[in-house]
Formats: C-alpha cells, structure tokens, sequence
C-alpha cells in the first residue's frame, strides 16, 4: 500500500507533464513565438501584441544594455508609441523583432544572428568620431540597413544635444545651416552691453 502512493504521485507529474505538452504542440502549434508569447501573458506582460513593433538591443552601448535610452515606456511621448524595446535577445523570437539596434564599435560579429528576416531593420549605432574611433572591420560594409549617429545626414539624428535661442526657443543647432544672425545682432547692437547679452541656451 504504501508503495503505491509514490506510483500514484509519480502517475499523476507524469499526466500533467503529458497534458503541457498537449497544450503547447496542438493548441500553440509547437512554435517557439507562440511558447514565449504564453510566458508574456503567464508573468502579466500585456503590453505587447502582434501589432506591437519590438525592438532589440542587439549588444550593449558601453555597459548600458538600454543603449542609455531608459527601460520602461520609453516610447509613451512619441508620435508612434506601440513599440517595445528589450536586449532580452529571447523575449520572442529573433525574426519577431522588427529592428535590431547594434553598437557598432563593440560589435562582435561572431555573435550576429545565424538567420536575417530581410523584412527587419538593422540600425547601425554610433555616437563616436572616426577620428576617436575608427571602424576598420569591411563586416561593416553592406551589413545595416539605416544609420543612427550624431550626423545631420544620418537616417535618425541622435545629437548629444541642442542649442537653442533663450528668447524664442527655436533650436539654433545642431543645423545643417546654423544661422547665428540673432545673437549676432544682440551682441553687435548699439545698445548692447555686457549685462545685457544673452546667448542661446544649450539644452542636452
């Protein structure tokens, strides 16, 4: 009698087990994006659907994991703000992500995806000069599909700030044509004084 009862225990772990994995081959369909969807929705994380656009730090921008874009609802003052970023590489599956943000200085290439979705977006990351650090590396060369740097003339600008005129707040620079002729005319007046002058604001 008393043996039975680890048999029954034993009996019953194994139907459980056995009816998981029902679930997870029939009504899921055995995908991998499916079993990660179902662990979002088991740990409460409703936040992201099908319609959501999911973003992934590919590596890291120094030590932050975040690219120092903040973690959270980073998106929510943006005119499109249905997207998720993560650099939990297995928050769904590789191909699910729509873009991948890659460091491009601290890439190591020996660690890029084995497989490409040519629908996805890979975005090349870069706050350094060349001058401060050069890439030499020719994976570089027809690897990214849109640039995001401090140039004027990248895909998405990424400034390390903003210059903008104190009294009316129009943003003076970064520009392409930076047009100083306010401050200018305050310094250069004829009723200028010191105390008087007042430069644009800089604003990071």
């Amino acid at each position: 009698m008393k043996l039975w009862i680890p048999v029954k225990i034993c009996l019953l772990i194994l139907v459980i087990f056995t009816f998981t994995l029902y679930i997870l081959l029939f009504y899921f369909n055995c995908r991998l994006y499916d079993v990660l969807q179902f662990k979002r929705i088991t740990i409460g994380d409703s936040r992201v659907t099908n319609t959501t656009k999911k973003i992934l730090f590919w590596n890291t921008m120094f030590d932050s994991e975040t690219f120092y874009m903040g973690k959270g609802d980073i998106f929510v003052h943006c005119p499109v703000n249905d997207c998720y970023a993560t650099h939990d590489r297995y928050y769904t599956d590789l191909d699910d992500y729509d873009a991948l943000l890659f460091h491009a200085i601290q890439l190591d290439f020996s660690t890029l995806p084995s497989n490409r979705n040519p629908r996805q977006w890979y975005v090349f990351v870069n706050l350094e000069s060349p001058s401060n650090w050069p890439l030499t590396s020719q994976l570089h060369q027809n690897f990214y599909n849109i640039t995001m740097t401090y140039r004027l003339d990248s895909d998405i600008v990424w400034t390390y700030g903003t210059i903008k005129d104190a009294r009316t707040e129009e943003i003076v620079a970064p520009s392409r044509n930076v047009n100083w002729n306010a401050y200018n005319q305050l310094v250069s007046g004829p009723n200028s004084s010191s105390s008087e002058q007042q430069s644009p604001t800089c604003r990071l």
